[in-house]
């Protein structure tokens, strides 16, 4: 009937669009460029604005954004893997500034924080630290909506297709599920059956880890409760995108196949995977796949951009996800 295409970031990379999670670095770095030259602090407050709001200095969580998420990324200020260092940031450093300070100057840090009335209504010191761990938490979860500007930024209008991978499709009767957040599959391949199980571009993005629950955070336990709450919203909700996205796509696809379909016609022939990385945090995606349609007589193609190596470790994360077909590459 026809083929599934599975679609990751490497496909619009290839397409010389600039998505990588190091373009998002340096998109933060052009949109505040005094962030990169900011002191780091555990003192991120917000400041009262015009109309009696308070916000965060843009810059400023910025800067601390960017220190986080480079500690935890392997290659440091090369952003590469993102979403796993979501899962994984430290706030120990910190917590350990603000172990060194007495009530008196914790009050004096936050002073401007509160009407005067609210400021003398609060407790000791551990309730003042509490509240500069939930701004921690307020400044951290910025991410999401910095991450969404830049996606709404990257520009398809100059992008080509590929012959090669034009060569692979039939736009109308293949099926292609992207985790990708541009629309070059349709715009530009004329692809019809898509399904974009992160979000698109203009419209709701999901982007976050895929970690397991932390035990805790820190040794100063007033910390944890928003450093844990921290770690479950930026976690990505692989659950409910599966539910709500992925199985519904399969079980209308099947429902197609099985009411147009010819006695000799066969559901899904061939899987080709291209830009997909098989990362921790999507291999739910995979097993789901895997157990919905039968694998047993499908060809699953890999890109040859990856080496032999690359290749062996995908294949055995596939059929660890539940494939029982066989493998080929394609180019």
């Amino acid at each position: 009937m026809s083929n599934l295409f599975i679609i990751g970031n490497g496909f619009d990379i290839a397409h010389d669009l600039p998505t990588s999670y190091e373009d998002f670095h340096q998109y933060l770095i052009r949109k505040y460029p005094n962030a990169p030259n900011m002191r780091q602090s555990f003192n991120i407050k917000k400041i009262k604005m015009p109309d009696g709001t308070k916000e965060f200095n843009k810059d400023e969580v910025v800067a601390f954004l960017i220190d986080r998420i480079s500690s935890m990324e392997k290659n440091g200020n090369n952003w590469c893997d993102i979403e796993t260092s979501l899962g994984r940031l430290d706030y120990e450093n910190y917590i350990n500034e603000l172990a060194y300070l007495s009530d008196k100057e914790i009050k004096a840090l936050i002073r401007d924080e509160f009407e005067d009335g609210d400021f003398f209504m609060r407790g000791d010191g551990y309730d003042m630290l509490e509240h500069i761990s939930n701004n921690l938490l307020e400044a951290t979860i910025i991410i999401q909506e910095l991450f969404s500007e830049w996606v709404n930024t990257i520009d398809i209008s100059s992008t080509f297709p590929m012959n090669s991978f034009a060569n692979l499709l039939n736009p109308s009767k293949d099926t292609f599920l992207t985790f990708n957040y541009t629309t070059v599959l349709e715009e530009i391949y004329g692809a019809e059956d898509v399904q974009h199980l992160h979000g698109i571009q203009n419209g709701e993005i999901i982007f976050g880890h895929g970690e397991e629950e932390k035990d805790g955070f820190s040794t100063f336990t007033f910390t944890t409760p928003p450093l844990l709450l921290l770690h479950s919203i930026l976690k990505k909700d692989t659950e409910s995108i599966l539910s709500d996205h992925l199985y519904p796509f399969l079980d209308n696809l099947v429902e197609n196949f099985f009411e147009n379909s010819f006695e000799d016609d066969v559901f899904i022939e061939k899987i080709y995977t291209y830009g997909f990385s098989f990362s921790k945090v999507d291999l739910p995606y995979i097993k789901g796949i895997c157990l919905s349609i039968d694998t047993s007589n499908v060809t699953w193609y890999l890109h040859t951009f990856h080496n032999d190596e690359e290749r062996k470790r995908f294949k055995g994360i596939i059929e660890e996800c539940g494939f029982k077909g066989r493998f080929d590459t394609f180019s």
